[in-house]
């Protein structure tokens, strides 16, 4: 594997404003700042080397021979961690076509020229992998930019939409009540909150619990034990607020009711157990909070291939190899939105028209996400996961579609700065 990496600009605009007011730097520093002190265990404002999270190029970031990493060796570390090279595609050389490996139907809402453009436009635009999936059958595979088949990527908020299905799983399993069960008759310290205690399920997993998110919201990925600590500053189901703190007391939430149902499985465990193994997913890395609970809000990081598996697996409605594993019904649950945001599910974005008032209002909608309901050949069922830098899982039951996308640019994103892929442009290119 190439392991030449170059400093992206938001890295070096972080050394340059590290004590500034500026939002986007504020927001760089966060989010790195964070995944430092998730390594530092011992709060030495060190990473020794039986607590770095990639032991085997630890010497590489050790620019003084010291056999630990300050936070400024860390951002070497971490950039190649996420997945981040340069802010450009030149230093790869030019792009050249991935590979067909199936035919596609004349019939097929793509053609081989359609996913050409789609594939090249990725590309240009930071791609290091996309993968196309028609019926069942992996049609075309390409790795830009440095990627490869088999390396893992992050995928950032991507990594959200599991936890809707674990939760659906959770419910067939009798492990969860339903999506209406109050969280506080779980989480006791809820229940003489006026505010917390009317939070469902249903609140944590739209996003409208009404929780304060951690920090800006974005940036920071509390502990389980920090996230239900958070306070409410909105009534439950009142307003769309995205952010890690609803994945993270989703978390602390099905952690106790496992428990309560006499299994030891972590959250992450019973996703593994009861998901991953019988669709065989193998996940690359999941980064953990300082007690050891995975991070569901983001810090998957898988393969394209992988991925596609998901995204096969929720487009045939919750089956794999003749077995229904979780009822399509339930499933179906996760792709209906709510007034607050129509274009939200439980965990998963939704092909849905919103008023244009309330898209202004809501900062995803207006920035992460394009609203493609007025291109018709784009599939109205079209579902998918997102996530920063753009890494997407779109799927489509009625085009018999599973599409991934993943890209460079996390750390850029979540800086704030915007790169120049856009879903619709992506979108109209793919489907002929």
């Amino acid at each position: 594997m190439n392991h030449h990496f170059t400093l992206p600009a938001m890295l070096v605009l972080v050394n340059l404003c590290f004590s500034a007011q500026d939002a986007h730097c504020q927001t760089a520093n966060r989010f790195l700042q964070s995944r430092f002190d998730s390594f530092d265990k011992n709060g030495d404002r060190k990473i020794s080397i039986s607590e770095s999270p990639r032991p085997l190029v630890f010497r590489r970031f050790d620019k003084d021979g010291d056999g630990s990493l300050t936070i400024d060796e860390f951002r070497g570390l971490i950039e190649m961690a996420v997945g981040q090279r340069s802010s450009t595609n030149d230093d790869n050389g030019p792009w050249t076509p991935g590979v067909f490996t199936a035919s596609i139907p004349d019939d097929a809402p793509i053609s081989k020229e359609s996913v050409l453009a789609a594939a090249e436009y990725s590309a240009a635009n930071k791609g290091v992998s996309f993968l196309v999936m028609y019926d069942g059958q992996t049609v075309y595979a390409d790795y830009p930019g440095g990627g490869a088949a088999d390396r893992d990527h992050e995928l950032a908020s991507g990594t959200k939409s599991f936890t809707g299905v674990m939760a659906i799983a959770a419910i067939e399993d009798g492990i969860i009540d339903s999506l209406d069960e109050r969280v506080g008759d779980t989480i006791t310290e809820w229940k003489s909150d006026p505010q917390k205690s009317k939070i469902t399920v249903r609140h944590l997993l739209n996003l409208t619990s009404g929780l304060e998110p951690e920090g800006d919201g974005r940036s920071k990925v509390p502990s389980y034990k920090v996230a239900i600590a958070r306070p409410s500053i909105h009534a439950a189901g009142e307003k769309f607020d995205y952010g890690p703190t609803h994945f993270q007391c989703f978390g602390e939430f099905l952690r106790r009711k496992l428990k309560a149902s006499g299994s030891s499985d972590s959250p992450l465990d019973y996703l593994q157990r009861r998901i991953f193994d019988p669709i065989g997913l193998k996940y690359g890395r999941w980064r953990r909070d300082e007690d050891g609970n995975a991070h569901l809000p983001s810090g998957a990081s898988l393969t394209a291939i992988e991925w596609a598996k998901f995204g096969e697996f929720i487009r045939l409605g919750g089956r794999w190899d003749d077995v229904q594993i979780i009822p399509k019904d339930k499933l179906d649950q996760c792709f209906v939105g709510e007034d607050t945001n129509p274009a939200y599910g439980l965990t998963f974005w939704l092909n849905r028209e919103v008023d244009p008032i309330k898209r202004r209002s809501i900062l995803q909608l207006r920035f992460a996400t394009d609203d493609v309901t007025d291109l018709k050949k784009v599939p109205a069922d079209l579902v998918f996961a997102a996530g920063a830098g753009k890494q997407r899982l779109f799927i489509s039951r009625d085009a018999k579609l599973v599409v991934v996308r993943q890209a460079n640019g996390i750390i850029d994103a979540l800086g704030g700065v915007a790169g120049g892929y856009s879903d619709r442009d992506f979108l109209d290119r793919l489907m002929k």
